[in-house]
C-alpha cells in the first residue's frame, strides 16, 4: 500500500452540478462578507494550530488571505457590497509576536508579514506596503528554511507577482536574487537526488519533498517563473526536478506516491502539501515534451490520488492545503496538462465532496470557516476553477 488508508475517505460519485457549485460559491462570498468585524475581523476556527482563539492576519488562515480570497473571487464575476478596500486597510501590516513565534515571521509569507504585506500592496494599492515588501524580500535572502510558506520561496511568489503587477525592475532583480539564494542551497543528497535540507519550526532539519515545505513546491514556483531565469539553468532544473521525483517515486501497480521527507516509508497521506496530489500539483508547470517517462510518473500520481480519495473530513479539512478542494486543483492540473478530459471529470468530483466535507464541517463544529488556504474560501477557488478550466491556485501561481 502506497497511501494510509485510515486517514482518508471514501470518494462518493456524486453527479457534477455546475449550478449547485456557482450558488456554493455565491453563498461562501456572502457569508464571509456578512461574518466580517472591522475589530476582530474574521474570527478563526478552533481547529487551526496557533490561532490562540485569537483572530490572525496572515494569508494560510488569516484575514490577509481570506481578503485575497474574496478579492480573486470579485475579479472573475462573485461580487458582493463588502467593501474589501476598507476591510485592508484595517488589518495590521505586522504579525503579532505571541500568536506566530518564530525568527521567521516578519519574511514568511504564508505565516507571517511578507504575505500580509503582499495583500496590501499589491491588491489594495497601500505604498508604504510596497516598500516593507521590499524589504522583507530582501532580509529573506539569508534564509535556511528553503521553502514555501517562510522560506525563500515564498519571496520569490511575491517578487513574482509584484513584477507581474508593476513591472518595476526591482521586482525582477529581488526575484533573481531570492532565485540564486535558493539555488545555491540545491544540493545533492543521493545519486540523482537534489533536495534541500529545511530549517523551520524548531524541528531537526528535514529535507520535505511536497509542496507545502519542501522540494515540489520550490520547483513549482522556479517552473513558474522559467521566462525570469536564463536557458542553461532552466535546462538544469528541469533535470535535476525531474531526476529527483522519478528516484523518490514509489510505484506500485500503476499508482506513485511520493514521501513527506526523504528517507521516510512510503505511506503519505495524499493531499496538496505532502504526497501524489502534491506533486502532480507541482509538476503540471514541467512542458509535456520534456520527458515521456516523468509524464507517464505524473499520470500513475494521478490514479493515486483518484484511488486514495480526500482526507476525512473532520481530521483535516475541505480546503486547499489538506483537502479534497487541493487534489482537485491537482486534478484539474492534470487536465490542463494532458487535455485528457477524464482529469477534468475527476477534478469536479473532488469539487463536489468538497461542498459537502464543507457542509459537514459547519455542523460539525456549527460553523463556517474562514481561511484560503485551510477553509471554505479555498472550496470555492477550486469550485471556480472546475467551472473556468483555470487551474491556477490564488496566492500560489496566480494573484
Amino acid at each position: 500500500m502506497l497511501y494510509d488508508r485510515g486517514l482518508h475517505e471514501l470518494l462518493p460519485r456524486r453527479r457534477w452540478s455546475a449550478e449547485e457549485e456557482r450558488e456554493t460559491v455565491h453563498s461562501i462570498v456572502r457569508d464571509a462578507a456578512a461574518a466580517w468585524n472591522s475589530v476582530t475581523w474574521w474570527p478563526p476556527h478552533p481547529d487551526e494550530q496557533g490561532a490562540a482563539n485569537e483572530p490572525e492576519s496572515i494569508v494560510y488562515c488569516g484575514a490577509a488571505g481570506t481578503l485575497w480570497g474574496l478579492d480573486y473571487l470579485r475579479r472573475v464575476g462573485y461580487d458582493s457590497d463588502f467593501d474589501l478596500t476598507g476591510a485592508a486597510r484595517v488589518i495590521p501590516p505586522e504579525v503579532r509576536p505571541e500568536l506566530r513565534e518564530g525568527p521567521w515571521v516578519p519574511t514568511s509569507y504564508m505565516l507571517g508579514d511578507l504575505g500580509v504585506l503582499l495583500v496590501k500592496a499589491l491588491l489594495f494599492g497601500d505604498i508604504p506596503a510596497r516598500v516593507l515588501v521590499q524589504q522583507r524580500i530582501e532580509a529573506n535572502l539569508d534564509d535556511r528554511a528553503c521553502e514555501l510558506f517562510c522560506g525563500t520561496t515564498g519571496s520569490m511568489v511575491a517578487a513574482r507577482f509584484m513584477f507581474e503587477k508593476f513591472g518595476s525592475p526591482i521586482w525582477r532583480e529581488l526575484f533573481t536574487r531570492s532565485f540564486d539564494a535558493l539555488w545555491s542551497r540545491w544540493e545533492e543528497r543521493a545519486k540523482g537526488i537534489y533536495l534541500w535540507s529545511m530549517s523551520l519550526y524548531d524541528r531537526p532539519v528535514h529535507s520535505f519533498v511536497g509542496a507545502g515545505h519542501g522540494f515540489a513546491g520550490n520547483v513549482a514556483v522556479m517552473l513558474a517563473s522559467a521566462e525570469l531565469i536564463d536557458e542553461s539553468r532552466r535546462n538544469e532544473l528541469k533535470r535535476r526536478a525531474t531526476d529527483t521525483v522519478k528516484a523518490l517515486a514509489h510505484r506500485e501497480n500503476g499508482r506513485a506516491n511520493w514521501p513527506r521527507y526523504f528517507g521516510e516509508p512510503s505511506d503519505t497521506p495524499v493531499q496538496w502539501c505532502h504526497g501524489a496530489s502534491s506533486i502532480v500539483a507541482s509538476f503540471a508547470a514541467m512542458p509535456a515534451d520534456h520527458d515521456p517517462e516523468l509524464n507517464a510518473l505524473l499520470i500513475e500520481g494521478g490514479e493515486r490520488v483518484w484511488e486514495a480519495g480526500p482526507l476525512s473530513t473532520i481530521g483535516k479539512g475541505c480546503g486547499i492545503c489538506h483537502g479534497a478542494a487541493g487534489s482537485s486543483f491537482a486534478l484539474l492540473k492534470l487536465y490542463r496538462r494532458t487535455g485528457d478530459t477524464l482529469w477534468l471529470e475527476r477534478a469536479r468530483v473532488f469539487a463536489m465532496h468538497a461542498i459537502d466535507q464543507m457542509r459537514a464541517q459547519h455542523k460539525h463544529w456549527g460553523r463556517p470557516w474562514y481561511s484560503l488556504w485551510t477553509g471554505d474560501i479555498g472550496v470555492a477557488l477550486a469550485l471556480n476553477a472546475c467551472l473556468t478550466e483555470d487551474d491556477r491556485i490564488c496566492s500560489f501561481d496566480a494573484w
